[in-house]
């Protein structure tokens, strides 16, 4: 086992946004029964989507406010990975916590078992026979669920509130939160996410780039090895450190449950956006309507259950809270044009 907790010690809402709304499915919908059809005289807004059986429930969105963090707060970290997506795997954890420098490098057995060659040219990190090199030199590596587990406990001998900060953070928070949820290890909620991408944005303007390895070189007069966690987390920090940047960053925070809400509508774009690509493709469904259709958990397959057993109007009532956009009762004329010609009826 690595022995990776830090000593020393340190210290450590405003109101939120309203959520999103999203409907119960098992306490909504009263006028919809199963195998009744739609009457003309009922309008959408008498409608309630309350119990149309086999119809996720969308996503939460959390209105949790971030904490406002303080710069002993702050902890830089990276990640390097197989690939871009939240089924790639970590290859290496990397975190720097700013005020008292102290530094965790993890390098990762890649859970999938192979590194690309299209990621080991970037990081130079190659996997072959169960042995991690980097750069062609042999680095000690330990399983997935063993450096999560080591950095969750690195992060907590920091104290209750911590402030990640990575530059693009999204794709680090989402892919990290995905993994310790692939493990089963729990993700302390009172950890935030910063951008630091967002931040630089914001102070630096005008920059033809934002990449990390161009401000450093511009603003702090550093080059480094960029693509390698451990490097990047020290570049960033010296930036970060400059000026009232540190300062700044609760300003670009976000929470666990912002990320974990983010995680499921991108998990249901993957189970369901496929169902609407003839629609797409007939233009009866535009790309951004099957997006956001898709990511708040309905197929085309739900829709017509809907549609089966409430009609048009019911079918209104679910693609005006599912956010298929203003144009929804065109949209809802459209697929009533396509259901009632090929007489759906699943009931």
């Amino acid at each position: 086992m690595v022995n990776l907790v830090p000593t020393g010690k340190r210290h450590s809402t405003s109101d939120g946004s309203a959520a999103r709304r999203c409907f119960d499915v098992n306490t909504k919908l009263a006028a919809v029964y199963e195998g009744k059809t739609y009457e003309t005289a009922v309008g959408v807004s008498d409608i309630e989507i309350e119990h149309i059986e086999d119809i996720p429930p969308c996503p939460a969105e959390c209105s949790e406010t971030p904490h406002a963090y303080g710069q002993d707060d702050v902890i830089v970290f990276d990640l390097e990975t197989t690939g871009l997506g939240t089924t790639s795997s970590i290859v290496q954890i990397a975190a720097l916590h700013v005020s008292s420098g102290q530094h965790l490098n993890l390098f990762v057995k890649p859970k999938c078992g192979y590194i690309p060659t299209t990621a080991s040219n970037i990081t130079g990190l190659e996997f072959h026979g169960g042995v991690l090199y980097q750069h062609c030199k042999e680095v000690t590596s330990v399983a997935a669920s063993e450096a999560l587990l080591a950095f969750k406990r690195w992060l907590e001998a920091f104290g209750s509130h911590i402030l990640l900060v990575a530059h693009n953070v999204m794709f680090d928070a989402r892919l990290l939160v995905a993994k310790y949820q692939e493990e089963g290890i729990t993700v302390p909620e009172t950890i935030g996410f910063a951008d630091s991408l967002r931040l630089f944005r914001t102070v630096y303007p005008g920059r033809q780039n934002y990449r990390l390895g161009s401000l450093v070189h511009d603003i702090a007069g550093v080059d480094f090895g960029a693509h390698d966690a451990s490097e990047d987390v020290y570049a960033l920090s010296s930036i970060l450190q400059l000026q009232t940047n540190l300062d700044k960053l609760s300003n670009y925070a976000t929470t666990v449950s912002s990320v974990k809400f983010k995680l499921q509508e991108l998990n249901n774009e993957k189970l369901y956006k496929g169902s609407y690509t003839s629609f797409v493709g007939s233009k009866i469904i535009s790309k951004a309507q099957a997006t956001r259709l898709s990511r708040s958990g309905i197929s085309i397959e739900h829709l017509k259950k809907v549609y089966s057993r409430s009609g048009l109007d019911g079918m209104q009532a679910v693609l005006k809270d599912r956010g298929a956009g203003k144009f929804y009762t065109k949209l809802a004329s459209a697929l009533d044009a396509v259901f009632s010609e090929n007489k759906i009826n699943l009931n």
